[in-house]
């Protein structure tokens, strides 16, 4: 059986890979080898996911109550340079949208509840393209 950490990491990468854009975006995960897509035009967009795990918590008194885990998945949306910045904020909003608030994911014994709304930053430029960040906050006890 999968740790904790394991379990909460799998139902949200479960919940990226049946993320659907249009177009379809690649998606780069941690630690996997990733190839940025191009075309005759130049970089493609893709996402980039990031896996930001907080500080453990023990609400509760007893030895064998939950513990709390807590967190951020980042997605950065990276688009095209020199193009209008509302195209990475429609995708960036698309992300968002797919991991409404209160969605609670599963994977083995893990429940994870997204919290808020995820938050959209202001992109910017970064190894040619741009970046446009979408923080998405989550809460699990388990």
């Amino acid at each position: 059986m999968p740790s904790t950490e394991t379990s909460i990491w799998l139902a949200l990468r479960g919940q990226v890979e049946s993320l659907v854009l249009d177009p379809i975006h690649a998606v780069s995960y941690p630690n996997e080898a990733f190839t940025p897509p191009t075309d005759d035009t130049g970089p493609m967009p893709y996402l980039v996911v990031t896996h930001l795990p907080n500080t453990t918590n023990r609400p509760f008194i007893g030895s064998d109550d939950e513990q709390q885990f807590q967190g951020i998945l980042q997605i950065a949306v990276m688009s095209k340079p020199n193009q209008d910045s509302s195209v990475a904020v429609e995708y960036a909003g698309q992300v968002a949208d797919h991991f409404a608030t209160g969605l609670i994911l599963k994977n083995g014994s893990a429940r994870v509840r997204i919290t808020k709304r995820a938050d959209i930053s202001q992109g910017f430029a970064q190894n040619g393209l741009w970046m446009t960040p979408v923080s998405i906050q989550y809460l699990s006890f388990n």
